[in-house]
């Protein structure tokens, strides 16, 4: 996956901050549809192998498989957890009250593992492969 963005600051490490436009369901004009609540743009830190300078134009890149696996564990995870929480408690010979109890119980769990799990394993690296000119 690639998006282009503008270096805003040299970071240690040869890491760069690029600040990206946050694309949006309505394609970017907001005031057709006056949904949009967050920023339009946001800050990712990228291995800046290319020598990019602040207020440079370049392209991002990041491995699709890790963003379309961490968009399925904070998705689905807690999800699963949600059913394995009603299940057990229902393989168990509860009633059905408690089974709803475990199951909301279930996904609290799975929302707690994943935000400790973001926590643990990091943000999603991103890579500055060109400079545009």
């Amino acid at each position: 996956m690639t998006q282009t963005g503008i270096v805003s600051a040299l970071l240690p490490d040869g890491r760069a901050q690029v600040c990206v436009q946050r694309e949006t369901a309505c394609g970017g004009n907001c005031t057709s549809c006056n949904a949009c609540i967050a920023k339009n743009e946001i800050f990712a830190t990228a291995e800046n192998h290319c020598g990019a300078k602040v207020g440079d134009r370049v392209t991002l890149s990041s491995r699709t498989s890790t963003l379309i696996g961490a968009a399925a564990l904070v998705y689905l995870f807690p999800l699963v957890m949600l059913f394995v929480g009603y299940a057990l408690a229902a393989a168990f010979g509860a009633r059905e009250g408690v089974s709803i109890v475990a199951s909301v119980a279930g996904l609290v769990i799975g929302c707690a593992a994943v935000m400790c799990f973001a926590r643990r394993k990091g943000k999603i690296i991103f890579e500055i492969i060109s400079i545009e000119h």
